[in-house]
């Protein structure tokens, strides 16, 4: 009979009735014992995450390793972090872009190149973890969603550590004494991990001396244990610090963004701005006028009188960049300090003096891209010359976007700026910058646009320029810049020693340089 239907029946002092059967799957204490083992296995999966950063990430050189280890940290804080509170176009697109870069990795060997990518990729992942947890503390329509880059990995950080210590060291939690057993305990399992060592210590020899196949497999995995000790060291120091970002984007219950966002209203006269502003435009329009002829050269590919293309690209390269930061500033300031109108729309006067800025600072962005053009075409292609060039690109697509924002309230520029300029970015570093350069020079020297092919300049490029150095060697008829060629074809081959590769390793233009090199040596 069923207690609820008799009122006559008290299940608390009846002893035929276990008091425990009518909980079921909506028992509030077994949903939260559910929520704490779930996020239990997101701190255990995203420290194995850190751990496989380490080791075949940053030991194995930055290369595949890196990328599948990004993959597994992305796969977890995706997976913890759904279903999204909030996820738009341009979250989904900076989680997207960050797995692209995570690829050139594995496409490109140069130290530069995954430098800048390895700070793209964080910027991408911080932006899609914060967007699809709504953990913003302001949305990217403004120069102050740049604000949660500080916000994010920081503040939310050391706010999420404690209460991921929590969990670990958290005894299980129990729905009666007959579930004495059960329960998951994550700081037993490490324990019980811990006590595992040394019988695994004993029992991986005692193996190894009876199978030959498994002595030789132990000897790959164990062969750098020191290399492993030092990954998990570096793991336990850096593992709680991601843990706790995400643990605590999924807990947030925006408490924090009520609190630390401030009112985007502004405080600064719309007078005084204008004022200011209007001094700075007189000066920049006296400025153009006086400068014209001089900047608008690059444009017609004119050299003034006296100077050399290295000293005209140079110092209109300088002129710009001064110029261009400084409006940058100006304009992120006076935009965020306006006092802005009933809709919180930015004053009409304010609006005018930043795209005049936008127009002066992109004639200035023009005209000294115009002048690079006339350097590389006089003097090929250098690394700095290519990374010149593309900044001037994303500093044009930044003032782009400000001025279209002067014109449409509701332009997300901020964002079109972040996905643009890191599509730049992206597409630069998996076309292999250094490649492009050897084969630049090699094939413009050859077609007779340059006199002169500094091959040990090419040389000192990352492996991305050796296949490209390879056939022009096996192509020359000019003898000696074919001893250049050899030269330092053989001196690569001594510095890179053996031809195999670990899998962790593994890098498509190390491989392709690799395979040049054997062909040489055969030759």
């Amino acid at each position: 009979m069923n207690p609820n239907m008799n009122p006559n029946i008290n299940p608390n002092t009846n002893p035929n009735i276990n008091p425990n059967m009518n909980k079921g799957f909506n028992d509030p204490s077994r949903e939260l014992t559910e929520k704490d083992n779930r996020s239990g296995l997101m701190v255990i999966l995203l420290a194995v995450s850190v751990f496989l950063l380490w080791e075949m990430g940053i030991f194995g050189g930055m290369n595949f390793g890196f990328t599948l280890a990004y993959f597994a940290v992305f796969a977890v804080s995706t997976v913890y972090l759904l279903p999204a509170r909030k996820g738009d176009a341009f979250t989904w697109l900076c989680g997207i872009l960050s797995l692209c870069f995570s690829a050139v990795f594995t496409v490109n060997s140069s130290g530069y190149v995954k430098l800048f990518s390895f700070v793209a990729l964080v910027i991408l992942f911080l932006f899609y973890v914060g967007g699809i947890s709504d953990a913003l503390l302001f949305d990217t329509a403004t120069f102050r969603s740049s604000i949660n880059l500080f916000y994010l990995p920081f503040f939310l950080t050391f706010m999420g550590v404690p209460g991921v210590f929590r969990l670990i060291f958290a005894k299980p939690k129990r729905d009666s004494v007959e579930d004495k057993g059960s329960g998951i305990s994550f700081s037993q399992i490490i324990l019980g991990l811990l006590i595992a060592l040394p019988v695994l210590c004993i029992m991986v020899p005692l193996l190894s001396d009876s199978d030959a196949a498994f002595s030789a497999l132990a000897g790959r995995m164990f062969k750098n244990a020191g290399e492993y000790v030092g990954a998990l060291i570096l793991t336990a120091i850096f593992a709680p610090f991601l843990m706790g970002m995400v643990y605590k984007l999924k807990k947030h219950d925006h408490s924090e963004q009520k609190k630390y966002s401030v009112s985007g209203r502004g405080h600064i006269s719309v007078s005084l701005l204008a004022g200011f502003l209007g001094a700075l435009s007189v000066i920049y329009l006296m400025y153009l006028f006086s400068q014209l002829a001089y900047i608008s050269g690059g444009f017609l590919g004119l050299l003034p009188k006296d100077y050399s293309f290295a000293d005209y690209a140079r110092q209109g390269f300088f002129q710009m960049c001064a110029a261009t930061v400084i409006n940058l500033i100006i304009i992120a300031i006076c935009v965020m300090l306006c006092r802005k109108k009933a809709n919180n729309d930015i004053p009409l006067a304010v609006k005018l003096f930043a795209g005049f800025f936008c127009i002066f600072d992109l004639f200035l962005v023009a005209s000294a891209m115009a002048k690079m053009v006339m350097y590389i075409s006089e003097y090929g292609l250098t690394q700095k010359r290519v990374y010149v060039t593309l900044f001037m690109m994303m500093l044009g697509v930044v003032f782009i976007c400000i001025g279209l924002r002067m014109i449409f309230r509701r332009f997300r520029y901020v964002a079109v700026i972040i996905l643009l300029c890191s599509l730049i970015g992206l597409v630069s570093s998996l076309a292999n910058v250094d490649r492009v350069i050897a084969e630049y020079n090699i094939e413009a020297y050859e077609t007779g646009k340059l006199e002169s092919l500094d091959l040990y300049a090419l040389g000192k490029l990352s492996d991305g320029a050796i296949p490209a150095i390879y056939e022009f060697y096996t192509t020359t008829d000019n003898e000696q810049l074919r001893e250049q060629a050899e030269d330092i074809l053989r001196s690569r081959v001594s510095r890179t020693g053996s031809f195999e590769n670990e899998l962790r390793e593994y890098n498509y233009s190390v491989s392709r340089a690799k395979e040049s090199l054997e062909n040489s040596v055969n030759k």
